[in-house]
């Protein structure tokens, strides 16, 4: 195993090295692109099925 400098954080060498903070990553950017998608179509599309008045 490789081991880092020691002037790196702990939790900075725990993110990159571990597959544990991989899959909670993982789960933190399914959700924040669902966040944004549903986001993005509440903007176009209306968040009640309001129509613009043109």
């Amino acid at each position: 195993m490789l081991h880092a400098p020691r002037d790196n954080l702990r939790v900075a060498d725990w993110f990159y090295r571990s597959s544990t903070a991989s899959f909670i990553w993982l789960v933190v950017r399914v959700w924040l692109g669902y966040e944004r998608a549903n986001a993005g179509y509440q903007k176009i599309w209306g968040s009640e099925g309001q129509r613009y008045g043109w």
